[in-house]
């Protein structure tokens, strides 16, 4: 079964193929290897979970907010806003 992060970057890349989207390789095997990155305009996104699945955390270079995501539709939702891709 797919997992929620790869729901995500395939819906993600549809809505904007100019994203920039990483999965954050840890240094050490004890870091968690559950943390991506996602970018656009200067923007940058921190989506965390250590399983690929929901529930999600995200955070934003923009402000110091941390949300709690719980579904692929919240965190696809959450993104569109902080990364003002509605005015693309």
């Amino acid at each position: 079964m797919e997992s929620d992060i790869k729901k995500i970057i395939k819906q993600l890349n549809k809505l904007c193929p100019h994203l920039s989207i990483f999965q954050f390789s840890p240094l050490l095997d004890a870091d968690d290897n559950g943390l991506w990155l996602i970018s656009y305009n200067g923007i940058g996104i921190q989506l965390e979970s250590s399983s690929g699945n929901c529930p999600f955390l995200l955070e934003s270079n923009e402000h110091n907010t941390r949300y709690h995501l719980n579904s692929i539709n919240e965190v696809i939702s959450k993104i569109e806003t902080e990364l003002n891709l509605s005015e693309k």
